[in-house]
């Protein structure tokens, strides 16, 4: 694995970035190469045993993708009994949501761009036969300030493995979940790609 072995001692925390249900973010310094990332500290006493569940889960699906380009790369793990640091790529740009919003117009071409890597990053991770499972724009990082269409896909706390029979559980957001999902139908990789065609028309729009 590509995930480095640093000891959590490394690392400094700065500032916060935000908060929610599942824990906090903060971005963070590795005190020997000055690098700066984000960590996701979570706190376990929280958590439901299927919640602590999901979270090992998660952890080892961002393992097993460190090496796919435009995903939001793993950095380091550490996991205590009371609570999960979660080491990852800092993406300094914000989400495209974030970013929509601050802009008077988002071009066809645009969309175009951001559509293509998107489509590329599911190929492989569907070809590992990984299902995000919800595809939406506050899910979709920028790497820079400066620039709108180099994303990162983040998130992965509803992605499964898919198995021979199919997914059943129903999840992920309103606007872009596929019909399928919704029915309680058995799905696979392909309920992303609705997805993804909903995200390109909602981005195509502003």
């Amino acid at each position: 694995s590509d995930v480095c072995s640093s000891d959590l001692r490394d690392y400094r925390l700065d500032k916060k970035l935000r908060s929610g249900s599942y824990g906090v973010v903060y971005t963070t310094f590795h005190k020997n190469s000055h690098e700066e990332f984000a960590v996701k500290v979570i706190d376990r006493t929280k958590l439901k045993e299927k919640d602590d569940a999901a979270t090992f889960r998660e952890i080892n699906i961002m393992k097993d993708l460190v090496g796919v380009k435009n995903i939001v790369r793993l950095v380091d793990v550490y996991i205590i009994p009371e609570t999960f640091y979660i080491v990852q790529f800092y993406a300094k740009g914000g989400d495209v949501f974030d970013r929509l919003a601050k802009r008077v117009s988002y071009s066809e071409m645009d969309a175009r761009g951001l559509g293509l890597i998107l489509i590329n990053t599911l190929r492989e991770m569907h070809a590992m036969k990984i299902c995000h499972r919800d595809m939406k724009p506050e899910n979709l990082l920028l790497k820079s300030a400066y620039d709108d269409s180099s994303i990162l896909l983040a998130d992965f706390g509803f992605a499964k493995y898919v198995p021979e029979e199919g997914l059943k559980t129903r999840c992920g957001t309103p606007a872009f979940v596929a019909p399928e999902i919704l029915v309680g139908k058995r799905y696979n990789t392909q309920a992303d790609m609705w997805s993804v065609g909903c995200l390109i028309v909602s981005i195509s729009k502003y």
